[in-house]
This record gives structure tokens, sequence and C-alpha cells, in this order.
């Protein structure tokens, strides 16, 4: 099941230009998963337990941010691939470029996730990699 919604997901596109699809088609939510994976992989530096993370009213809202924007990012640059030139995916680009941001923030304690206790040992950037 995915951990964003399609309105939160919508809430990153512009509406004029871009539909995201109710329910999830299956290829979004094979994008969707991969990136899910990553971002997840990434906090789990500083949230190493996230078993209870499986949906979108389960997973804290800051980790939602960071999967949503970085899946409308991937899904604007997937849908207008065959468009794309310098300046064509500007948006797409600046909202793929705040995610590792906002992601790096979470695993740094500067943006902590509500309700949730960080082991004291668990300090510092999350993986890069």
């Amino acid at each position: 099941m995915a951990r964003i919604s399609e309105r939160e997901a919508q809430a990153w596109a512009e509406g004029t230009k871009l539909t995201i699809q109710t329910p999830f088609t299956d290829q979004d939510l094979a994008l969707l998963e991969q990136i899910e994976e990553e971002v997840l992989a990434r906090v789990a530096v500083a949230y190493p337990d996230q078993t209870t993370w499986t949906d979108a009213t389960t997973t804290p809202k800051l980790v939602r941010v960071a999967i949503t924007k970085m899946y409308v990012a991937w899904y604007v640059r997937r849908q207008y691939s065959e468009n794309l030139e310098d300046g064509d995916a500007a948006y797409a680009e600046q909202v793929l470029s705040s995610t590792p941001r906002t992601i790096h923030l979470q695993c740094a304690r500067h943006l902590l996730i509500h309700h949730w206790d960080l082991p004291s040992s668990r300090w510092g950037w999350c993986s890069d990699g």
C-alpha cells in the first residue's frame, strides 16, 4: 500500500498541466514504491524502526512530504520526457533538489517527526547514497 495519497501528490503537481490518476496506476505505484524505498533507507539512520509506517495514515507527515516531492518530480520528468530541454523541467528540478534537504533535516534532528523518540546514539546526517 502506498505511503502517500493521490491528494498529497496532486498538491505538488501543477493542476492545469498534470493530474495524478486516482487510484495510482500500476506504473505509478511501481515508481512510488522505488521512491519510498529510497526515502525510507535514507531516514533509517535516524529512524531505524519503520515497521509501523505502512500507509499514508501511519507514515509520519515529514516522511510523506519527502516521498511526495520526490515522486511528483520524477512523475513530471517521466510525463514530459520527450519534450525536456534545459528549461522545460525547471519545476521538477526545483522540487527534486529540495527533497534531500527535507530528508537531511529530519535525520539531523533539525526537523523532528512528531511522537517519535530517536535513539540517543543516532545523531547526524542520513545516508547520501
